[in-house]
């Protein structure tokens, strides 16, 4: 069983909150891996670690988790929820930002227009710096 495992580089694990305050994790894919900590930092290097006893890993095995957090109040479960998901949606839109910006400065770069770069840095909403050091990596 060990060998199979070895091969995955990801495992889900769950986390809950115990009646004394404590993080409880487990990880249903290996039978037997399941710990508990104060924090969740502490909750998660724990798991790691009895992934790793059980399947008998090397000490320097790297392997991600895919993690299900949950709380014991609804409404608190779904506040977390909802700022996680907005957050995600916002490095998403950060990430199509930077490229329509970098984009939009290389169009500059190559447009008939002649619009100087103060100005295409007022239209982007970005600093003169900043449009210079974009049209510097489009080089």
């Amino acid at each position: 069983m060990a060998e199979e495992n070895m091969t995955q580089t990801a495992y889900t694990v769950t986390y809950d909150r115990d009646d004394n305050h404590r993080w409880f994790v487990r990880c249903p894919a290996v039978p037997g891996a399941h710990s508990h900590g104060r924090t969740l930092a502490s909750a998660r290097s724990n798991i790691c670690e009895a992934i790793a006893l059980v399947l008998d890993l090397p000490d320097d095995t790297d392997f991600d988790l895919i993690e299900v957090i949950r709380v014991s109040d609804p409404g608190l479960q779904r506040a977390l929820d909802r700022a996680r998901n907005l957050r995600q949606r916002a490095r998403e839109l950060d990430e199509q930002c930077q490229a329509a910006t970098l984009d939009a400065v290389a169009t500059s770069d190559n447009s008939g227009d002649s619009i100087g770069m103060r100005d295409i840095a007022e239209l982007l909403g970005i600093s003169h710096q900043r449009v210079q050091q974009l049209a510097a990596v489009r080089r």
